[in-house]
C-alpha cells in the first residue's frame, strides 16, 4: 500500500531541504514527479523568509540608530 503524503508535508520537507543547505533542485524524486513542484516551493518559501529576516535585521538597526539621534540632543 502507498502511503499518502500532503502537500503541506513535503513543502515542510522542502523547507528543510533549504536549511540543510540543499539546492533548489537537489529534491531526489524522479523527473516528472508532481511533488516537486511543492517541494521547490517550500525551498523557495524558506529562502524568501530567510532573506526577508535579514533585511529586517539590517534596516531595524538603521532605523534604531536614526531615531537615536533624532530623540537625543
Amino acid at each position: 500500500m502507498e502511503q499518502i503524503i500532503s502537500r503541506d508535508m513535503i513543502r515542510t520537507k522542502g523547507a528543510a531541504a533549504f536549511d540543510k543547505g540543499l539546492g533548489h533542485d537537489e529534491h531526489g524524486m524522479n523527473p516528472g514527479s508532481p511533488a516537486i513542484d511543492e517541494w521547490q516551493a517550500g525551498w523557495r518559501a524558506r529562502r524568501d523568509e530567510v532573506a526577508q529576516a535579514k533585511y529586517d535585521k539590517l534596516t531595524r538597526q538603521q532605523a534604531e540608530v536614526v531615531v537615536a539621534e533624532v530623540v537625543e540632543p
